[in-house]
């Protein structure tokens, strides 16, 4: 069987679709929220308390929002695609990748406003966001899908 063939094989297999996406929307906010008030990444501790609040929380808004839109507003508008028994590691791909998509839409989009840089320079800063969030983005990703496979074992098992 040639790699092209395996790879196919493999995004074809069918998979869980998480029955709880308000989980998704409060641990990704958390670790979000949590991460970046902690750690203050990104320039983040050169600003003021009142002006770290204020990113943090936005930053968490724009996690909260897009994870919202992504587990419950893509399912309703598009059910075929979001149907659980056809659900795939593929489809499951397709839609981590939207997400990671919106949420670094949003992030640029919420940089851009607060930094009040120049028009010209919002494609240099979703470019940027979209690469820091994929390499941010993915290492969730991964580990969320293991544990809603594992969880669905487990259940499956019993």
């Amino acid at each position: 069987m040639s790699s092209r063939r395996k790879l196919t094989a493999y995004f074809n297999k069918p998979t869980p679709l998480y029955a709880k996406p308000w989980v998704v929307v409060i641990v990704a906010s958390l670790l979000i929220g949590f991460l970046l008030g902690f750690f203050q990444p990104f320039g983040i501790e050169r600003f003021s308390i009142t002006v770290k609040c204020y990113v943090v929380i936005g930053f968490t808004l724009v996690t909260a929002i897009s994870t919202s839109i992504v587990g419950y507003l893509l399912p309703f508008l598009f059910k075929k695609f979001y149907n659980p028994l056809t659900w795939t590691i593929g489809k499951n791909s397709i839609n981590q990748f939207v997400l990671i998509l919106l949420i670094a839409l949003g992030n640029s989009f919420f940089d851009w406003s607060i930094s009040h840089r120049q028009t010209e320079t919002f494609g240099f800063v979703l470019l940027s966001y979209i690469l820091i969030t994929l390499l941010i983005g993915i290492i969730p990703a991964v580990v969320s899908f293991f544990i809603i496979q594992n969880d669905r074992l487990k259940r499956n098992l019993h």
